[in-house]
């Protein structure tokens, strides 16, 4: 079946072959204010050219191929509830997501590319991107829990570092209780009536 209305709703063309007539009647009557658009209908289906105004909202029970770009308007009433999870809408700066418990959570965009500076994660970490997955870098930054843990096996007051070389701001501590650390000298003289000459160094 073919049918083509014109500008506010004149018919075009004639209907070649129309199955239900109801059917017709209904999308006769809801595209007579439809100015400057018209639909076209084939064994197809249903083509709307220009504009479709729908007042009361579209539902559509299956998927949805658009060729071209999807204009939503600014919406900041409209309520988030359970029939509306997954919805999406946009304000006046951000879009919006609608979780199904009456919270619109702003959606963020992010970049999947791995252009990270890994000085900014630190030594050994596993590089992930902005959308949260992960990439093939791993951390070259400074990693204080290296450096704790490396101490104990670095040579005592020698400069700690993490497993990237980074310097920690720590010495180490290894065998540093049996160095032997001269102070300088003190002598202890003999108390009054007692016989000594202990020296302790």
């Amino acid at each position: 079946a073919a049918l083509r209305l014109g500008r506010c709703g004149a018919p075009r063309r004639r209907v070649r072959s129309v199955q239900g007539g109801m059917l017709l009647g209904v999308l006769l009557l809801a595209m007579v204010d439809l100015c400057g658009s018209y639909i076209s209908l084939s064994n197809a289906g249903y083509q709307f050219m220009h504009q479709l105004i729908a007042q009361a909202g579209i539902k559509v029970q299956g998927d949805v191929t658009v060729d071209g770009v999807i204009i939503s308007k600014p919406v900041a009433n409209l309520q988030c509830n359970p029939s509306r999870q997954g919805a999406l809408r946009w304000t006046t700066n951000k879009f919006e997501a609608c979780d199904g418990s009456g919270d619109w959570r702003p959606v963020s965009f992010c970049s999947r590319g791995c252009d990270v500076n890994t000085n900014t994660v630190p030594c050994g970490i596993p590089v992930r991107n902005k959308c949260d997955q992960k990439c093939s870098q791993t951390g070259t930054g400074l990693n204080m829990r290296h450096c704790l843990l490396s101490v104990a096996s670095t040579p005592c007051n020698t400069p700690v570092t993490d497993m990237c070389g980074n310097a920690c701001g720590l010495l180490g501590a290894q065998d540093c209780a049996q160095a032997v650390t001269d102070l300088g000298e003190l002598v202890v003289g003999s108390v009054e009536g007692v016989t000594s000459d202990a020296k302790v160094r």
